[in-house]
């Protein structure tokens, strides 16, 4: 009787333990929701009253001529070469260090085209792929020599294209004896893939999904060594921080572990894959109303834009959080004030441009960053579904659906 009293009373005292402790995590949940909605409000709070960067340019204190590089303060961009060869809508972009591009569309095919000036269009390489799997497209830095794809069939595929043996640069641009081999699948998401990048050489690889998940892949062993998980809904867009305008302008910092992501929850997030954790999440943006379709760094890695269903773009700083301006593809001559869903963003390599890819109006515009000042618009008939400008900044590439690629500069 007495054992089976201690064995009771050790039961009620193990059971009013959990008690406690489920009693103090639910209280650390409210906590955390509690701190999480400050947060947002402050934020909201402080873009309440956006264009901070805009409206101190226009300024008499900030006028400085000297930095205008548009002639006559105007710029006017020309189409170069169209590139045909799809059969179906333009799902994604992606260029190599070496001034290929690579293109993914709903026909199936992922075409590799050359980029050099002297044979812009003529194609290197096509690769069918698996039916919808070209929505995330991503173009080594490695020289050109691997690309990686992935769509709706939740899995990411990696190929190695194979230049002919003697290397030669005229032999590559012609695309003589260039063929692909599958690498490697990657198979770990329960949603589709919607965004790849292939990093550190293409030893490695981040995936975004529509299960709310990224992960970091290790390629050759075909498995994830990290996973980020941290937004509520579909990860939408990634981008990888590039530090080459720091390195340029002689500043050492050093950015280029961070990783930026736009979901349909609404929010951009800022992970640093340098800490081995679950969630390394080390900041959350609450600048839109509605999905975010897409995002871009600033060259000097400081700033981002973002784009949302709604038709919002905004330039944020990711250290004070603030909205330093705002986008808008409105024209002054227009009588409509509607606004379209946003669907790709690029800056120009210096910043001094912003340019997007837009579901409406002209299809494909551009501004000046620092004023929002809308500029000469890269006009298409059909959605511009993805934009690109070139490593070396001399080039934009756009995709739509009227199956084309066009080049501009």
């Amino acid at each position: 009787v007495q054992y089976s009293q201690s064995v009771h009373a050790s039961k009620m005292s193990h059971h009013d333990d959990n008690e406690a402790l489920q009693h103090a995590y639910n209280s650390c949940l409210k906590d955390i929701e509690s701190l999480q909605a400050r947060i947002k409000q402050y934020q909201q709070q402080q873009n309440a009253e956006p264009n901070v960067l805009s409206n101190f340019l226009r300024s008499d204190q900030a006028y400085y001529p000297q930095a205008n590089k548009e002639q006559n303060g105007s710029q006017n961009f020309q189409r170069r070469a169209l590139l045909q060869g799809h059969f179906n809508k333009i799902y994604a972009l992606s260029w190599s260090c070496n001034g290929s591009l690579a293109s993914t569309g709903q026909d199936q095919k992922l075409i590799i085209w050359s980029g050099n000036d002297s044979n812009a269009g003529h194609k290197l390489c096509v690769i069918t792929i698996a039916d919808l799997s070209g929505m995330a497209l991503s173009f080594s830095s490695k020289n050109g020599e691997y690309v990686a794809c992935g769509g709706l069939d939740n899995e990411c595929t990696v190929y190695k294209i194979n230049y002919s043996e003697s290397g030669a640069a005229e032999e590559k641009s012609s695309g003589f004896n260039v063929n692909a081999t599958k690498l490697s699948t990657l198979q770990k998401h329960k949603g589709f893939i919607s965004d790849c990048i292939l990093i550190n050489d293409a030893t490695e690889m981040l995936t975004a999904s529509g299960d709310a998940k990224m992960y970091l892949w290790d390629i050759e062993n075909g498995v994830p060594t990290q996973e980020f998980h941290g937004h509520e809904r579909d990860v939408l867009c990634i981008r990888e921080c590039n530090v080459e305008y720091s390195q340029q302008f002689g500043d050492q910092k050093n950015n280029n572990k961070l990783v930026l992501s736009a979901s349909s929850d609404r929010t951009c997030k800022l992970w640093d894959y340098r800490m081995h954790k679950m969630n390394n999440c080390v900041a959350t943006y609450y600048a839109h109303d509605s999905d975010v379709n897409c995002c871009s760094w600033f060259p000097d890695g400081n700033a981002f834009a973002s784009g949302s269903e709604s038709g919002q773009i905004k330039l944020t700083d990711i250290r004070t959080h603030r909205v330093l301006n705002e986008y808008s593809s409105k024209s002054s001559s227009s009588k409509s004030s509607k606004l379209y869903p946003v669907q790709s963003l690029c800056f120009s390599k210096s910043g001094y441009f912003l340019f997007a890819g837009i579901d409406g109006g002209q299809f494909g515009y551009s501004w000046k960053t620092a004023t929002g000042q809308q500029r000469a618009p890269l006009t298409h008939e059909q959605r511009v579904s993805a934009i690109k400008v070139s490593p070396q900044g001399n080039k934009i590439a756009t995709g739509c659906w009227d199956f084309n690629i066009r080049l501009w500069a």
